[in-house]
């Protein structure tokens, strides 16, 4: 049987530890399930405009957030970089 799993991470300040649990967990269910594909989003607040990123040479910049989930295994990496307004409308063009 198949189903979709979402997990989301947060916290209220940065250096909290929230990549380094994402790589590990990715790394988990990676090495536990085999035949799983993992989809990594990255948010971050915009102040000016909303996009949806997934170019790899934007995705793919060494020490970044998105770079290290695509190192750690997920299969498919996507950043988005939204106003708060617009969340509703990312999440609609993301499904």
């Amino acid at each position: 049987m198949k189903f979709p799993l979402v997990v989301g991470v947060g916290a209220s300040k940065s250096k909290a530890g929230k990549t380094t649990f994402i790589e590990n967990f990715i790394r988990f269910v990676k090495k536990k399930y085999d035949k799983t594909f993992i989809i990594a989003l990255k948010y971050s607040k915009s102040s000016l405009y909303s996009s949806i990123i997934t170019e790899p040479f934007l995705i793919e910049v060494e020490g970044k957030d998105t770079e290290r989930m695509k190192k750690a295994g997920a299969d498919f990496v996507c950043w988005v970089r939204a106003r708060k307004e617009d969340l509703e409308y990312i999440a609609i063009k993301l499904n």
